[in-house]
């Protein structure tokens, strides 16, 4: 595959800096000092703060970016608040910078944490200030114009801890502004 190409490109452009000596004598740190000084790795210009402590009541962590989401968030939200599960899970929503009627929707929801971003940005932009504020073992991210199966929690939360997995993936269904389903 691609990474296995790039690796075997990679140990020639190595390889032949190193002529002189067999492959087997470079050592690892060797080669990464060449490879460094090929392509160094860019300083971030971003700082990422520490994430909250994790919460042992709650399992999971369900992040929805929103933007100018008024005609689909009551449906999303409901798909979540109405799941049968045996899993403790926090709803955290970040409105991002709506224009429309989507945070006078997210206040009937008392159960809910709301996150109001001022600034215009994107959906990883949104699920990132959620995930700062996400206190669960597990992360899920819902786009706002999606809905949840009725036991999508209990499934996917089943797998991730049956197969100690780090990341489970389900399906999803659409919701479309004129009501019809995806």
């Amino acid at each position: 595959g691609f990474a296995a190409k790039t690796f075997a490109l990679a140990d020639l452009a190595v390889h032949s800096l190193f002529s002189s000596r067999p492959a087997a004598q470079i050592s690892t740190e060797e080669a990464y000092a060449v490879l460094s000084s090929i392509c160094p790795k860019p300083a971030s210009d971003v700082c990422c703060p520490p994430l909250p402590p994790l919460d042992p009541s709650i399992d999971l962590s369900i992040i929805i970016p929103a933007f100018n989401a008024e005609k689909t968030i009551d449906s999303c939200l409901q798909s979540i608040l109405q799941q049968k599960t045996n899993y403790a899970f926090e709803v955290i929503v970040a409105n991002d910078n709506s224009s429309d009627h989507t945070g006078e929707r997210l206040q009937a929801y008392p159960e809910i944490k709301v996150l109001t971003l001022t600034e215009p940005g994107s959906a990883a932009r949104a699920r990132n200030t959620g995930i700062s504020c996400a206190a669960g073992r597990y992360i899920m991210f819902v786009d706002s114009d999606d809905q949840l199966m009725p036991e999508a929690i209990q499934t996917l939360m089943d797998a991730a801890l049956q197969q100690n997995a780090d990341i489970v993936q389900g399906g999803w269904q659409y919701l479309y502004e004129d009501g019809s389903r995806g």
